[in-house]
């Protein structure tokens, strides 16, 4: 009766508790199946997405890697056009020059002219004894030019006054009016520096040898020279500013004047006296005028501006 009792309660505590309790695990079941399944949605999804970054990131990486390789594409060609423009295609320039000459007589230095002025028309080339830039920044070469000419216009030189031997009234002053065009030639070592853009700055020393013309009144003599140059310059593209000393001698014979010139009372009679060995009353300009060789001296400096191509 007992045991009868017992199986009948736990025959309805099985009804009305556990099977109630079937579905709410069920449920459960379902609830905790659709989490887990949005879950591994979610955490696929974030899967995805971190793959589309990292490929949104490789690209980006690989147009900037692009991007840098061609600027420094654009700034190596532009920095081979700036030393092309530098070393190459402005190696030869066209200078006019102004500056001043002193003509000295090497027998007579009291006898001396100083130029009125002077210029000067130059066309030289440059040529580098290597191709790549020393430290990036320094060439040596040499420059070479077949055309070089100069006019000088001299300050006349005075005699001393003296009387005209046929008219005793007549009282004269000779002045030697000398002027001098010289055509020469250059060549000499360089060096010059580019220390930023196409800024460059140079050093030379130029051998000369030249033809020169001498002109006293209206005579003229030709002679063969030897002259020197040292100098600097500046170049900024283009255009050059330059300056230099310049120095040399020349050999010219005897200057021939008309007889007219001397007995009509141009010159001191101690001028005619010369030929008989007598030269003591002579000015330094008539010993000039009477001297078979003439050994000169010249030296100056000029300044010049200069085109560069």
């Amino acid at each position: 009766m007992q045991q009868k009792a017992m199986g009948d309660f736990f025959h309805r505590l099985s009804e009305n508790f556990i099977k109630p309790n079937l579905s709410v695990i069920i449920m459960v079941k379902k609830i905790l199946f659709l989490s887990a399944a949005a879950f591994f949605s979610v955490l696929g999804a974030r899967a995805q997405s971190t793959a589309t970054e990292a490929e949104l990131l490789q690209k980006i990486d690989s147009l900037q890697t692009l991007v840098n390789s061609l600027s420094n594409r654009a700034e190596t060609a532009e920095d081979e056009v700036q030393q092309n423009n530098v070393w190459e295609t402005r190696r030869s320039g066209l200078s006019f020059g102004y500056g001043n000459t002193t003509l000295t007589h090497s027998d007579f230095d009291e006898l001396e002219w100083k130029s009125d002025f002077s210029f000067s028309l130059d066309r030289v080339k440059t040529r580098y004894f290597h191709k790549t830039p020393i430290l990036g920044m320094i060439k040596i070469g040499y420059d070479l030019s077949f055309f070089g000419v100069d006019y000088v216009k001299y300050a006349a030189v005075e005699g001393e006054e003296y009387t005209n031997p046929n008219d005793a009234s007549q009282t004269s002053r000779k002045e030697l009016d000398l002027w001098q065009v010289d055509y020469r030639w250059s060549i000499g070592p360089s060096v010059y520096v580019n220390p930023i853009s196409e800024l460059k700055a140079g050093v030379y020393f130029h051998y000369r040898p030249t033809v020169t013309l001498l002109t006293l009144d209206s005579n003229y003599n030709l002679a063969y020279g030897n002259n020197f140059a040292f100098g600097a310059s500046v170049v900024w593209k283009k255009v050059a500013l330059g300056i230099e000393k310049r120095w040399g001698n020349a050999k010219y014979s005897a200057l021939d004047f008309d007889e007219d010139d001397i007995t009509d009372g141009w010159f001191s009679p101690a001028l005619r006296d010369a030929a008989a060995g007598d030269a003591s009353q002579m000015t330094p300009a008539e010993k000039f005028l009477s001297q078979k060789k003439n050994k000169t001296k010249n030296s100056g400096f000029r300044i010049y501006l200069q085109y560069r191509f």
